[in-house]
């Protein structure tokens, strides 16, 4: 498809999607060099999401291959989307009955992360992200350049040769 749009409560921001390159099955789905503009951010992606339905019914994991280029990626404003959305979904009944099915599904529901701050891995998530982005803003350090990769697996998540150079100096992780 040339293009779209994405209009969610769930996520409010403007969403456009351009260059929509995917192939899917009922299985996997395929993204090639499909641009997201999420506000004023701008990803584009190329990788695949496999195991779909294992994943779902609960007796398999979820594998996800993704390489993400961004030319300005604001990392403040995706989390107040985010945060907004959960506010949200927060007050939907379904919302909080998918959830817990989510949950119970992946083995999140065992974890004690109630009111915690924390961000909880799902068990059956096996997730490699390959990140390259040109600019980019989280709280009030300019990120100038940054690459890495963010390995998920096993309820752990690795950051892997991560680079920025931002207005705050160079670092490596």
């Amino acid at each position: 498809a040339a293009g779209g749009r994405v209009v969610t409560p769930y996520f409010p921001l403007p969403n456009r999607l351009r260059r929509v390159d995917m192939r899917f099955t009922t299985n996997e789905i395929e993204l090639k060099n499909t641009q997201i503009r999420s506000g004023v951010s701008s990803l584009e992606l190329t990788g695949r999401i496999g195991n779909l339905r294992r994943a779902l019914s609960g007796r398999g994991v979820l594998e996800v291959d993704m390489e993400i280029e961004s030319d300005t990626l604001n990392f403040n404003e995706l989390a107040r989307a985010a945060m907004a959305g959960a506010a949200y979904g927060e007050k939907s009944e379904q919302y909080r009955q998918s959830q817990q099915l989510i949950e119970e599904g992946s083995g999140m529901a065992d974890a004690d992360s109630a009111g915690s701050p924390l961000i909880v891995i799902p068990s059956n998530i096996d997730l490699h992200v390959g990140l390259c982005v040109r600019y980019g803003r989280y709280s009030t350090l300019v990120l100038h350049s940054l690459s890495g990769d963010l390995i998920a697996r096993d309820r752990c998540v690795q950051l892997k040769d991560l680079q920025a150079k931002t207005n705050a100096g160079d670092m490596s992780l």
